[in-house]
């Protein structure tokens, strides 16, 4: 892979993405069972990355590229569906020819290669970021922090008293705050394979200490451990990964295209 890879060791910081330390780019990691990895890249002024991301889309999908208007979700596509081919076709030790995606009824994608081999998607501003487990579910979800004009409608539509009580804390971090909120209830419904088909409302959360535990889904009372883990690849995104308690978030890689 002709890259350059920057990984850390050890996820059990608060940010899962910090402490970066470049590793050699004729390295990749190896997933171990009850490891998850998350890569990330930036693509904007970043040609390179999204011609090698373009050579790895299937001939259906380079087609799909015209129904986006503007260049910046084009390379949105690009990059999300090309990197996730270039990186699923790593781990699988296939070509990205033999790789074969597909998505659920619901939506969700997934590969028929190896069906230990589960992973999700995001993006939001010029950042797309991945997460990959040879051990279950992981739902993934960023978002590039901006202003909203409907923040108050956003907060009454989408969370309880209790939630919302959180997110209005104090007036400088509301913001903040009701991102963080929102990804970790959206990481959630992607791990689950609902993504937007359910409303965050349909999700309440208890929180001590700044640990996030979902108490019910749907009116229904959640028996199954789930962690919700902070991550930021920089001051300008906010993201949670959601997996059950039996995975450790092991590995944090930024891709980028020489």
């Amino acid at each position: 892979m002709n890259s350059h890879l920057s990984g850390m060791k050890n996820m059990k910081d608060k940010n899962i993405l910090q402490d970066l330390k470049h590793i050699s780019r004729s390295y990749f990691p190896e997933l171990f069972p009850g490891d998850i990895h998350i890569w990330y890249a930036f693509y904007h002024n970043n040609d390179k990355l999204v011609e090698k991301c373009s050579n790895a889309l299937t001939s259906d999908e380079s087609e799909h590229i015209s129904y986006y208007k503007f260049l910046k979700d084009q390379n949105s596509f690009i990059v999300s569906r090309g990197l996730l081919r270039i990186l699923l076709s790593a781990y699988l030790h296939i070509s990205t020819d033999e790789l074969c995606l597909l998505k659920h009824s619901k939506g969700k994608p997934y590969q028929l290669n190896d069906p230990n081999l589960f992973f999700n998607l995001s993006n939001s501003g010029d950042c797309c970021i991945f997460a990959f487990s040879n051990n279950g579910e992981v739902g993934i979800d960023i978002e590039k922090i901006r202003p909203l004009n409907d923040l108050d409608e956003m907060i009454k539509m989408n969370f309880n008293t209790f939630e919302q009580e959180y997110i209005n804390k104090t007036a400088t971090d509301r913001l903040h705050r009701f991102y963080k909120f929102w990804t970790i209830k959206e990481a959630f419904l992607k791990a689950i394979g609902e993504g937007m088909r359910i409303t965050p409302d349909k999700l309440e959360f208890t929180c001590k200490n700044e640990e996030f535990k979902l108490q019910s889904f749907a009116g229904i009372i959640e028996s199954e451990e789930w962690i919700f883990s902070d991550f930021s690849p920089n001051d300008e995104y906010k993201g949670t990964l959601a997996h059950k308690n039996n995975l450790n978030p092991f590995g944090g890689y930024k891709y980028e295209k020489d």
